[in-house]
C-alpha cells in the first residue's frame, strides 16, 4: 500500500481489515456498520463511518452486486489471519465452482464476530458455505444452508452433521517430530497458535506422542499467532526457557518467523538449530534457508470441499445425504532448515 498522509494518501487501496485497524474494532464490526446492522453502538458506528469517509473507502462492489443480482454464490468463511495456505485452498474451490457456473464470496472474520460473518453471508443469499479453520463447533450447528468444513477439525460428536475434508493432524505432527529425532535432535520445542485451536491440539498430541516414544525429557510448548511475527515471538519465548536444538512450528509462516529470530541471535540453521514447518506454502521454498515442511494438498482440499458442497446444494431437499469425512494424505519436503 502506498502512503502519503495519515491514512495512506489518495493512491492507497484499503481493505475492510485496514478500516477495522484504524477504528480499533473487529472486521465483523465494520461489516455490520457497512450493512447498517442495528447491533452496533452509535458511537462505534459514527467512528467507523467517519474513517470510511476520510479515506474514501469503497466497500466491495462485487459483494454488493452478488446480493442485488442473487447469483449462484457460495460463501467461503475464514476465521483468523490471512495466510497463503488459504489462497491455494480457495483456488481449488473456485476451480470446481466455475464448472457449475457458481462464484465465491470470501469473508475473513475474527472468532468473536463469527455469527455476524455468517449472517452477512446469509444476507447475500449464498447457496452454501465452506468453512476454513477456527474453533466454532457450537456455532456451526445453527447454520441453515449446506456446509462443508475444510482444513479444520471438530469433535466426533459433530462429524455426522457436516462434510469434512482434512488431514490426520496428529499423525502428521508425529512424523514431523520423529523425523527431527531421527536427525539426532533431542531438545525439540513446538510453536502453536493457542490451546483453543483444535488443529493445534491435535498437533500437540502428535508432538507428545513422538517425544514420549523417544523418552526425551525436553518438552516446551510456546504460543504464537499463525503469522511470521507469531513464530518469531514463539521462538523468543522458547529461548527464554531453554534453548532447543530443533523447533516444530505448526505453520510455515510461524517457521519463517522462528528462523528469523534464530538467525538474529547468532545461531546457524540447521547446524545449531533445525526447523520444520507445516503447510507447504510457496514462501517456505524461497526463504533462506529454505524450510523443511509437511505439505498439505491445498488445492485438492479445496476441490474436494467444493464438490461435496455442490452435491449438497443440488440435493438440498434430500436431508438423508450421508456426510463424508475425507482424510487426505500429506508428505514431507526436506529442505535446508534440517540436518
Amino acid at each position: 500500500m502506498e502512503t502519503n498522509d495519515l491514512w495512506g494518501g489518495k493512491m492507497a487501496k484499503y481493505t475492510i481489515k485496514d478500516i477495522a485497524k484504524m477504528a480499533g474494532v473487529g472486521v465483523g464490526t465494520v461489516s455490520r456498520v457497512i450493512n447498517n446492522h442495528p447491533s452496533v453502538k452509535e458511537a462505534t458506528k459514527d467512528k467507523v463511518l467517519k474513517i470510511i469517509e476520510e479515506v474514501n473507502y469503497k466497500p466491495n462492489e462485487l459483494a454488493r452486486d452478488l446480493k442485488r443480482k442473487k447469483n449462484n454464490v457460495i460463501g467461503i468463511l475464514i476465521t483468523g489471519y490471512p495466510n497463503p495456505f488459504f489462497d491455494d485452498v480457495i483456488g481449488g474451490i473456485d476451480r470446481e465452482l466455475r464448472k457449475e457456473n457458481l462464484t465465491s464470496l470470501v469473508h475473513y472474520t475474527e472468532l468473536e464476530d463469527f455469527q455476524v460473518a455468517v449472517s452477512t453471508l446469509i444476507d447475500y443469499e449464498v447457496k452454501g458455505i465452506i468453512y476454513l479453520g477456527g474453533k466454532s463447533k457450537d456455532n456451526l450447528t445453527g447454520i441453515k444452508v449446506p456446509l462443508v468444513l475444510a482444513s479444520t477439525t471438530i469433535e466426533n460428536s459433530c462429524s455426522d452433521k457436516f462434510h469434512m475434508v482434512s488431514i490426520n493432524n496428529r499423525k502428521a505432527a508425529y512424523e514431523s517430530v520423529k523425523f527431527l529425532i531421527g536427525k539426532g535432535c533431542k531438545k525439540i520445542g513446538i510453536i502453536i497458535s493457542n490451546y483453543e485451536d483444535e488443529l493445534a491440539l491435535e498437533r500437540i498430541k502428535g508432538y507428545k506422542d513422538a517425544i514420549g516414544e523417544a523418552e526425551l525429557d525436553y518438552e516446551i510448548i510456546c504460543e504464537g499467532e499463525y503469522t511470521a511475527k507469531g513464530g518469531y515471538e514463539g521462538a523468543k519465548k522458547m529461548f527464554l526457557q531453554e534453548k532447543p536444538d530443533a523447533i516444530f512450528a505448526i505453520s510455515d509462516l510461524m517457521a519463517i518467523g522462528a528462523a528469523r529470530y534464530i538467525l538474529e541471535n547468532g545461531y546457524k540453521i540447521p547446524e545449531d538449530i533445525s526447523i520444520i514447518g507445516f503447510d507447504g506454502i510457496e514462501e517456505s521454498k524461497y526463504y533462506y534457508p529454505s524450510i523443511t515442511t509437511i505439505e498439505q494438498p491445498r488445492k485438492l482440499m479445496g476441490e474436494m470441499a467444493a464438490k461435496l458442497l455442490i452435491g449438497d446444494v443440488k440435493g438440498e431437499k434430500d436431508k438423508k445425504i450421508k456426510k463424508q469425512d475425507i482424510c487426505l494424505k500429506v508428505h514431507m519436503i526436506e529442505r535446508e532448515s534440517t540436518k
